[in-house]
């Protein structure tokens, strides 16, 4: 600090600080100090070489040795990289390492710096760094299979205070061209990075060390196309590497959102079969998951209850609590979908606050979109667009595209009932772009129809009835591509809003009547949001059509097929 002081006047505080910050320029910068100091103080290089010469032979091996750590280490790492116990604490007692809370021991940057210089001089760094590397990636090895179990939580905090080591690791095998060893790592680190949301890591990681074929490649495109930088084309090519059932479950996962339901059903019945042919329960509990979302997406409530409930049984018992919120998401979707939205916002809240402890930002992101659409369906309009703002900010930090797409939704169809319809109509308009660019033309994400009816909705309000039916008619199709019996009921529904605009009352009225025989059918209830929504369009069809009890009772012995063939 005093030599420091010296130079504030010439340069400032914040030019001062700044420069500082560079390891080995702080060494030129502080290079002169008052000459009336004792010799081992006019300059930063003295005041370390002062220290340094204090010390054994055996203390300047383990000093110069801890360099090589980044963030600090734990005295068994210390240890692994040449130390000793002994030595460490009594380099603490020096105040030439500095004890934190783990314990963990860190040098302090400038002496880091000092002693790096040290260490090539003595033509130590490669030996150094390659044994710093082989005991993290022992260490990444043995966390890889904690983090689906019991451990899974104490093994989270274990990596996030190595962070800077395993990259240290990364960078060291790469550069000594252990290829191997590096693929290694990396192939040990990516559920972690995925656990922890830092998706575009991993996948870098991947595409840089794991080659275009093997079960790295099967990571990296999965992960590829959960950031919609890549299409489910990507799977046959990978699985012709790598054809595990791990690696077909991760990347029926990845695809879901491509809209090929039967493509994806395949691909995760056979994973879902070799599973439990081979006991592997963790990978059941995961297919499992994923095929609750894929009943979510046809509108089979009971098939959803029993997959989910199943799948959440399996990861409790293996203690894997990311694997709980993973299966209870679909809990919320279940509840939901039957009307029990007391229910659906609890286990929200609940999934929220462990997400948070355990720092699985990208579930916090998605319990934060649930509790938006849900505050949606029960009409709590300020609170849906609060939490999906913050849902949507979170998943696009986190770079994982589902999650931004689930939380925009609720943002915009909370917008529009809100009476905003601009913003409503800024974001519908960004998921409608999406959901075109995600496909490429070929397929239809599952959110599309939902999309298309609500900027149908939109348009009818500002008197476009022309668009508003378009809009209609794409999104029964669609629904009906996507075996959706409640969409289609809705789509039906909205398609009597635009035609009653358009002066078409007593077809208004018919497919109401063919709607609301669908919901009948299906069990599923409205929504106190969509309930109104109908009630409204269910109004301006009655004022229009003077007969539309009649024209409502024929509909209703119509399927959703032979109303829409009305138009």
């Amino acid at each position: 600090l005093e030599l420091a002081a010296t130079r504030v006047p010439a340069l400032g505080v914040a030019e001062l600080a700044a420069r500082l910050r560079v390891p080995h320029d702080r060494f030129g910068l502080l290079g002169s100090g008052p000459r009336d100091a004792p010799a081992r103080q006019r300059t930063l290089a003295a005041v370390i070489d002062w220290s340094w010469r204090l010390l054994g032979e055996q203390e300047r091996v383990v000093l110069r040795r801890l360099a090589v750590h980044s963030g600090g280490c734990t005295l068994a790492a210390a240890q692994a990289v040449g130390g000793s116990e002994a030595v460490v604490l009594d380099l603490v007692d020096r105040s030439l390492v500095v004890r934190t809370d783990g314990p963990r021991f860190r040098l302090l940057e400038s002496v880091s710096a000092y002693c790096l210089d040290r260490l090539r001089e003595a033509g130590e760094e490669q030996e150094a760094r390659l044994r710093h590397a082989e005991y993290y990636l022992e260490l990444a090895e043995r966390a890889e299979s904690q983090l689906r179990g019991p451990g899974q939580r104490e093994w989270l905090r274990v990596l996030d205070a190595e962070s800077a080591n395993l990259r240290a690791a990364l960078d060291t095998l790469r550069r000594t061209g252990s290829d191997g060893a590096g693929l290694r790592l990396v192939e040990a680190l990516v559920w972690y990075w995925i656990l922890r949301g830092r998706l575009t890591e991993a996948r870098r990681a991947l595409a840089a060390t794991g080659g275009g074929s093997g079960r790295a490649a099967a990571w990296e495109a999965g992960l590829a196309m959960r950031q919609g930088l890549a299409g489910p084309e990507r799977i046959e090519q990978v699985l012709r590497g790598h054809d595990d059932p791990r690696a077909r479950w991760f990347l029926a996962n990845a695809s879901i959102d491509f809209g090929d339901v039967a493509a994806t059903g395949a691909l995760l019945e056979s994973a879902l079969e070799e599973f439990r042919a081979t006991g592997d329960r963790w990978g059941e509990a995961a297919a499992l998951s994923t095929r609750a979302m894929l009943a979510h997406m046809r509108d089979d409530p009971d098939a959803l209850e029993h997959d989910a409930r199943r799948s959440a049984e399996l990861f409790g018992e293996l203690g894997d609590e990311w694997g709980v919120l993973q299966a209870t998401d679909w809990l919320i979707g279940h509840a939901d979908m039957i009307g029990d939205h007391a229910s659906a916002m609890r286990l929200s809240r609940d999934g929220l606050r462990i997400a948070e402890e355990l720092g699985l930002w990208s579930d916090v992101a998605g319990r934060l979109g649930w509790l938006a659409w849900i505050s949606v369906q029960i009409a709590d309009y300020a609170a849906a667009l609060d939490h999906a703002q913050r849902a949507k900010r979170l998943a696009a930090e986190q770079g994982v595209r589902a999650v931004e797409v689930f939380a925009t939704i609720g943002l915009a169809f909370a917008a529009r009932r809100d009476g905003r319809r601009d913003l409503a109509e800024e974001h519908l308009r960004w998921l409608l772009s999406t959901a075109r660019a995600q496909t490429g033309g070929e397929g239809h994400p599952p959110y599309l129809p939902m999309v298309l009816t609500e900027l149908g909705l939109l348009a009818a309000q500002r008197g476009d009835s022309a668009g508003a039916l378009d809009l209609h008619r794409e999104a029964f199709e669609v629904n009906r591509d996507q075996a959706s019996p409640r969409g289609m009921a809705w789509a039906l529904a909205c398609l009597g809003d635009a035609l009653t605009l358009g002066g078409r009352g007593s077809v208004a009225a018919q497919l109401l009547g063919a709607a609301d025989a669908a919901w009948r059918k299906s069990g599923l209830s409205l929504s106190t949001s969509d309930s109104t929504e109908l009630a409204r369009i269910t109004a301006a069809v009655e004022a229009a059509e003077p007969a539309f009890a009649d024209h409502f009772a024929r509909g209703a012995q119509l399927t959703p097929d032979e109303a829409y063939a009305l138009l």
